[in-house]
């Protein structure tokens, strides 16, 4: 099944992939490690040490084809970050919400709808293999959290606008940005019987702010996406999750069907969002500690 990059690293969630594997094996060189995870042709590749998202994504794969020869050499065709919010209420991730198209037609144990999902990789294509990582994820991320040709007729509008672009100048600062990456590779073949590839880097970026300024900004996003646009695209649903239960059943169900994931969770957690669509690459981070984080960038909204 071929992999949809528009927002994130996930891939097959239609597919029912029990086949997995994960190696320990760690390959030293230069300061850098790489540990890798699998799910039948997906191959999640954690590159950890002296990981500077301000390379392009071409060197950063290279860093890994050099550090194993086990590395798929596939060109990066997408990138994405996956945002932590540390607060003195928990830690959250931001994302995507919506349904589960595997799930239309199942009913969670309560006999309603299982609760919607979320995809928690802001990013998009790669224009170039050569675009440096964190620039290719600000310019996939930018016009999806501010949205495109807004009517901003309203004071609320320009103040809903405004808390919105200090998250993205948050985000761009260079601080918070884990010295680890996830590539997630794979390969398939299209209906012609072609050989087609994936190669979407996931990198993490770590927000310290106050739960007063994380609910203005979960209600920033409501906001806005109730905003008049010329552009005739459907503004995306974005909210929050929080993060030990999104891991936690990420590292659970990684290998499962798609009714499993969600069972699980709703067992868990009931009508909260847990499921992630970008399973394997949170799972992948989480084993190597990447949402661990001393030294966040700090975000504070003020008053616009």
């Amino acid at each position: 099944m071929q992999p949809s990059l528009a927002l994130s690293s996930s891939i097959g969630s239609a597919r029912v992939l029990v086949d997995s594997s994960d190696s320990t094996d760690r390959v030293q060189q230069t300061g850098i490690s790489l540990t890798s995870l699998s799910r039948g042709s997906d191959i999640m590749t954690v590159l950890s040490g002296q990981v500077d998202t301000s390379q392009s994504a071409s060197s950063l794969c290279d860093l890994a084809k050099e550090s194993s020869p086990h590395f798929p050499s596939y060109p990066p065709d997408g990138a994405g970050a996956i945002v932590v919010f540390h607060t003195e209420r928990g830690d959250f991730v931001l994302g995507s919400v919506r349904a589960n198209p595997c799930l239309k037609a199942v009913l969670a144990p309560s006999g309603q709808p299982y609760p919607l999902q979320i995809d928690t990789c802001l990013g998009g294509r790669l224009p170039s293999p050569e675009t440096p990582l964190r620039s290719a994820i600000l310019s996939a991320a930018r016009p999806k959290v501010l949205r495109e040709n807004l009517v901003l007729e309203t004071p609320e509008a320009k103040r809903v606008q405004g808390q919105l672009a200090q998250l993205i100048e948050a985000i761009e600062a260079d601080a918070g940005w884990e010295p680890r990456i996830c590539i997630h590779t794979d390969t398939w073949k299209d209906r012609e019987g072609n050989e087609k590839t994936m190669c979407f880097l996931t990198a993490v970026k770590h927000l310290h702010c106050t739960e007063a300024d994380r609910n203005a900004l979960e209600q920033a996003f409501r906001s806005n996406a109730m905003l008049s646009s010329t552009s005739g695209r459907e503004p995306i649903a974005f909210g929050f999750a929080l993060l030990d239960g999104v891991t936690a059943n990420a590292l659970d169900t990684y290998a499962a069907d798609e009714v499993t994931k969600a069972t699980r969770a709703w067992e868990a957690h009931g009508d909260t969002v847990t499921v992630v669509f970008n399973d394997l690459a949170t799972a992948a981070l989480k084993k190597n500690r990447a949402f661990e984080c001393d030294s966040p960038a700090r975000l504070t909204l003020s008053s616009q």
